[in-house]
């Protein structure tokens, strides 16, 4: 049922909104329901071109927050961010004040680490 909702919604609001519709929330758990919606950002994040994931870890990394993000609350998280970097195989290390994630193409970038929790 989750795969069917992750294929189908258009926006994390709309997933969420499902998820209660259905009450798969109860179900699930709030563990369960942050499973969910990992999995959920990294699909959205798949298919992210190269330039599209630079531009939004450019964001977050000048300062960006969900209340300034043009999708609000419906932004791809940091976290998220940053495994889809590791996932194509970008250098990304993590320092004691922040995580430096460089590709191959574009300059490297720095996101604080207090962004990257949750």
């Amino acid at each position: 049922m989750c795969a069917y909702l992750i294929d189908k919604v258009g926006a994390l609001s709309e997933l969420k909104e499902q998820m209660r519709a259905l009450h798969l929330t109860e179900v699930l758990g709030s563990d369960g329901v942050m499973t969910v919606i990992d999995i959920y950002q990294q699909y959205v994040l798949s298919r992210y071109t190269d330039t599209k994931l630079v531009e939004e870890i450019l964001f977050w990394s000048e300062g960006g927050s969900y209340e300034t993000h043009l999708d609000g609350y419906n932004a791809m998280s940091p976290k998220a961010l940053v495994k889809e970097a590791k996932k194509r195989g970008w250098m990304v290390k993590e320092l004691p004040q922040k995580t430096l994630i460089s590709s191959h193409e574009f300059p490297p970038l720095t996101l604080k680490n207090s962004i990257l929790t949750g």
